[in-house]
């Protein structure tokens, strides 16, 4: 059975348009697991009065990795065949949960990601990803989309909002990498691990996942450009451009032959762009 993890913290209504989005889903076979990393807006007291909802309680100092890991665990202990990890600033549409059950039968070791749509403008934001050491860059090769009738797109990289993955692969190659990236890469790097040890990765354009991309805090921080922001956006746990998380994800991931070249774009990126974008 596929069990939906989830880390939260401190964005009750998010989580509550999240749960009924998973309450109105066109098939009901799968367990939620979803730990609270130490909210203080209300957001624990609400998933405790939900009876489909098993809440573990975090100490404020999980993020997301360790928060994930810990429901990864769990779910592998409840008997859990594939884990679905997911984020609450998303909602499902209502046959997510069929199309990714669907597929993981018919790819039962394969990690499935899903088709990440703008909730409000309903543009495909996230889904075929194609990392590519070389040039070096992540192509999001969305036109790729109507490519195939089953709605499969092979791709060699995802990220951890709607991945479906085998627990096997936890087996095999451990679980995320939370003392090295305890906020951001981690799920980057843990599709890299399973790449690198066969695993094939889907994009399921038929699983279409609602997102809202300006509330995250790395899209605010640029959003509201100033020295204070820039410097959160380099250094900060939060920041999507923090460059000591990508300098460590680069030397553990790009083969060595890429990495001087890699580093130096990576780099570059992430201090212009803020400016720019």
């Amino acid at each position: 059975m596929i069990h939906l993890v989830v880390a939260v913290r401190n964005r009750i209504n998010f989580t509550k348009n999240f749960l009924k989005s998973i309450e109105n889903q066109s098939i009901d076979q799968f367990k939620i697991i979803i730990v609270d990393d130490g909210s203080t807006d209300g957001t624990y007291e609400y998933l405790k009065s939900l009876d489909n909802v098993q809440v573990i309680r975090g100490n404020g100092n999980l993020f997301w990795a360790e928060s994930t890991n810990i429901a990864v665990k769990q779910a592998i202990d409840d008997g859990a065949t594939h884990i679905l990890t997911m984020n609450d600033d998303t909602t499902l549409d209502l046959s997510f949960m069929e199309q990714m059950s669907k597929v993981s039968k018919i790819k039962p070791a394969a990690l499935i990601g899903c088709l990440a749509v703008d909730a409000e403008s309903t543009k495909p934001i996230y889904a075929v990803i194609k990392m590519d050491w070389k040039q070096p860059k992540e192509v999001m090769a969305l036109d790729d989309l109507n490519d195939k009738d089953d709605g499969l797109i092979e791709i060699n990289q995802y990220c951890g909002r709607g991945l479906l993955i085998p627990v096997e692969v936890f087996n095999k190659i451990g679980f995320y990498d939370s003392k090295n990236f305890p906020q951001t890469i981690a799920d980057i790097d843990f599709c890299n691990r399973a790449f690198k040890n066969g695993y094939s990765i889907f994009c399921n354009r038929k699983a279409i996942l609602y997102t809202y991309p300006n509330e995250s805090n790395a899209v605010k921080l640029r959003e509201n450009k100033s020295i204070s922001n820039f410097y959160k956006h380099l250094f900060t746990l939060h920041g999507a451009g923090n460059l000591i998380r990508f300098w460590k994800y680069a030397i553990k991931n790009c083969p060595r032959r890429f990495l001087v070249k890699y580093i130096i774009y990576g780099t570059s990126a992430r201090i212009i762009n803020y400016w720019l974008k």
